[in-house]
């Protein structure tokens, strides 16, 4: 039933984002998100061509203990870090590490298509794939264990529209298979992520993401298998300039690599199982001013 009102809403989104504006020149729209980084999601923004990026992913503790902890601080944290590089005007390149499990993800992004102002192109359109490595000791995967437990993949397609200016939403369908996994669970999952955001200024925003995942079994079903992944939601602000982006929210996922949220994220949508993070994003190498119309 969830994954039929997911995918109603899906495509409402869709029939939102291909309907009309007026017709004018042709001219790319800016970035539906300021950022590769929607809290922990993929957007369909791409790092400009000679561009490098670094990104700090930062989750603090539940806030269910209130100020006895500050409201999580003091808590148990997960943090990643990473840069992006963009090697053409469509297509970038990264790399992340992350604390939980000692992951390390190398992915690339491609801008399959772009929004122009008059709607010959009613969206934008980026694919990412990405190819992670569980980095805790050997002894972590039992005793037969073999490099290739180590690695997951994740594979997602995200399409984005910008209207008026100011609002932007957002849909993406991902796949995660991961070569290794716990009795009790499914070795291949999805994940159906909503968000929207909304210009309060010329330079912030205010956001907002639904995710849905579950197990897939259409290549290998463990029937052994009764963990799924628990739906999450997140609520933040965004604050960017030309060189940096900010932005604070609460959530209730505490792993920012897809894989291992679909994995171990036991947190269902609850108050006392939200927690606060922030992104920040610098531009360390910048290829200069951009000819073009941009939105930001």
């Amino acid at each position: 039933m969830k994954i039929r009102i997911l995918i109603v809403c899906a495509s409402l989104l869709l029939c939102l984002m291909v309907s009309g504006q007026d017709k004018v020149a042709r001219v790319p729209v800016g970035s539906a998100f300021w950022g590769t980084h929607l809290a922990d999601r993929q957007t369909t923004t791409t790092v400009k061509k000679g561009e490098l990026q670094l990104e700090i992913l930062h989750r603090f503790g539940t806030i269910e203990n209130g100020f006895s902890d500050l409201l999580g601080v003091y808590g148990s944290s997960n943090i990643s870090m990473g840069v992006s590089y963009g090697i053409t005007k469509r297509l970038d390149a990264r790399f992340f590490t992350q604390k939980f499990h000692k992951a390390q993800e190398i992915g690339l992004k491609y801008r399959l298509l772009k929004q122009s102002t008059n709607n010959e192109m009613p969206v934008s359109l980026s694919f990412y794939s990405a190819l992670s490595v569980d980095g805790r000791d050997k002894t972590k995967f039992g005793d037969e264990y073999s490099p290739g437990e180590r690695l997951y993949f994740q594979n997602e397609l995200i399409a984005g529209r910008q209207f008026n200016y100011k609002w932007n939403i957002q849909a993406s369908f991902a796949l995660v298979h991961m070569n290794s996994v716990e009795n009790n669970q499914q070795a291949d999952k999805y994940d159906i992520n909503l968000a929207t955001g909304f210009k309060v200024s010329h330079n912030k925003s205010v956001f907002a993401s639904y995710q849905h995942a579950g197990n897939l079994t259409w290549f290998d079903n463990n029937e052994l298998a009764d963990f799924e992944p628990e739906p999450a939601i997140t609520i933040g602000f965004e604050s960017f300039t030309r060189t940096h982006n900010f932005q604070l929210f609460l959530t209730t996922r505490d792993k920012v690599s897809l894989g291992k949220d679909l994995a171990y994220n036991h947190n269902s949508i609850s108050f006392k199982n939200l927690r606060i993070g922030f992104n920040i994003r610098v531009k360390l190498i910048s290829p200069g001013k951009q000819k073009g119309k941009k939105l930001s």
